[in-house]
Parts: structure tokens; sequence; C-alpha cells
């Protein structure tokens, strides 16, 4: 069963100084780690990714954007995808952690 969240992309984080001035876009590794934030509170502490297995970054994120992010726990690894409205903006794998 995958796990689903929509979150809004803050338009004020620390990070649009340096991505870009004047034309800011949400840097991967923040994409990232509201991804590993999902899976954590969608399936727990004990998911928590180890290892990004694959990644790809298909069109930017903008502060203010609303980014929906689904999670599929089913495989050996967690496969994510990111989209903003019908249009996907990344996608990737992570390995978990062996129990």
């Amino acid at each position: 069963m995958s796990h689903s969240v929509q979150l809004v992309v803050p338009a004020h984080a620390p990070w649009f100084e340096g991505h870009f001035p004047g034309d800011p876009i949400v840097p991967a590794v923040a994409i990232l780690e509201f991804v590993i934030d999902t899976i954590v509170r969608s399936l727990g502490e004990a998911h928590r990714p180890r290892t990004l297995q694959s990644a790809k970054f298909l069109a930017p994120v903008r502060p203010g954007d609303t980014l929906a992010i689904e999670v599929d726990p089913r495989a050996a690894s967690l496969r994510f995808s990111c989209r903003i409205g019908s249009r996907v903006v990344a996608v990737g794998a992570f390995a978990v952690r062996e129990a």
C-alpha cells in the first residue's frame, strides 16, 4: 500500500538565498529531506532510508508549490515520486535499514 502526503513548500526557507536569487528553486537535497520525513512519518523510524539508490529530478520546485509525495514500500526498496499537480518533478528509490 502506498502512502502519500501533500505539503506546501515554504516561501521563505533559507535555501532559497542561494538557489537562485531572482529565480528561486528548491534544492534537490531539500526534496529528498521532504521524502525522508514522509517515509518516517508514514512508516515509522524502522523504515528510515539509509542509501539513495536512484533519483531523477525532472522539473523545478518553487516556493509556494504544493508538492504531493507518494512512497511505495512494497518492494525491497522504498520507491517515491513527487508531483506538482499532474506533473512529476522527482522520482527515485531508497534502500532501507536492515533489521
